[in-house]
């Protein structure tokens, strides 16, 4: 194991090889990638167009709501949600037929329609985006790029002080936007600062892997950092020096990992797994295989 200067847990060395491993796979549809749905089938609704404002609105107003649901399944609803009440992800509709005091039949409408876990923040959310999009972006999300001159640093920051969008989630931010054709990648300026959007499934594929072996130091808390905040940091660290040391980019490794570690290790279908053989957890011989029975 290649240990990282100023960590005692961190597998470099198998960090490079899974990302070269899950971005050539993903990019071939190779093995599970092959056979199971890619989120990206269920993220533009039928009949709007790829990069459009339509789907940028799309993208913004489910950003900060979708937590705590599988993936494709919150997606699959969301499309459904835009075809019957599309009315709902017009900025000026919501500024215009809600108010901040009077978000009851918003939350209603939420959590019927998208099943979110905590429909009165949702609605809370979903109001002060299309708010601020009014406000200050002439309703487009995709203005706040060319309004900060395509700045990655202060983009984060504008996105940070939105409700629900988290560290993870405006980095997810802009890696979608970037992804999906609202910009161009190139004209992205300081784009080291974007840091890799780390959730529950990345953590344990991370684990799973043996890239980072938790030590009891990561367990308490620190410097007023919680254990989650800790793992997770571990976590960004990892990829992102491998995908330097590779020279394979963040965002496009991100990508794949993502759809590997939402959707694909939640149903453990291990011997199809790209990485199985990098993999802890099947090496070990805990994992399962195709039909759920342990290898």
């Amino acid at each position: 194991m290649t240990l990282m200067k100023d960590s005692t847990h961190i597998d470099i060395e198998k960090a490079m090889q899974i990302v070269k491993i899950v971005v050539e796979s993903y990019e071939s549809r190779e093995g599970l990638f092959s056979v199971i749905a890619d989120p990206e089938e269920f993220s533009i609704p039928p009949g709007v167009e790829r990069g459009s404002k339509e789907h940028a609105l799309f993208i913004m107003h489910n950003l900060p709501v979708h937590h705590q649901i599988k993936l494709v399944k919150f997606l699959q609803k969301a499309c459904r949600f835009y075809l019957s009440k599309s009315e709902f992800y017009d900025p000026y509709w919501i500024s215009t037929n809600f108010s901040p005091d009077e978000l009851d039949r918003l939350a209603e409408v939420l959590g019927e329609e998208l099943g979110v876990r905590f429909p009165k923040e949702c609605a809370r959310r979903w109001f002060e985006v299309s708010k601020k999009l009014v406000e200050r972006f002439e309703g487009d999300p995709r203005k706040i790029f060319t309004y900060h001159n395509f700045d990655v640093e202060s983009i984060l920051k504008e996105v940070g002080q939105w409700r629900g969008f988290g560290l993870n989630t405006r980095n997810l931010f802009i890696r979608l936007f970037r992804e999906y054709c609202f910009i161009e990648a190139k004209k992205l300026e300081k784009l080291e600062k974007l840091e890799m959007p780390v959730d529950i499934n990345d953590v344990k594929v991370t684990l799973r892997t043996g890239v980072v072996k938790l030590l009891g130091e990561d367990l308490v808390s620190e410097n007023g950092l919680k254990p989650r905040d800790k793992i997770i940091k571990l976590v960004q660290k990892a990829w992102k020096e491998a995908c330097t040391k590779v020279d394979i980019h963040l965002l496009e490794f991100d990508r794949a990992f993502w759809s590997l570690g939402s959707i694909y290790c939640t149903e453990r279908i291990c011997i199809q797994c790209p990485i199985h053989n990098c993999c802890d957890l099947f090496v070990r011989g805990s994992a399962t295989t195709v039909g759920g029975e342990k290898s």
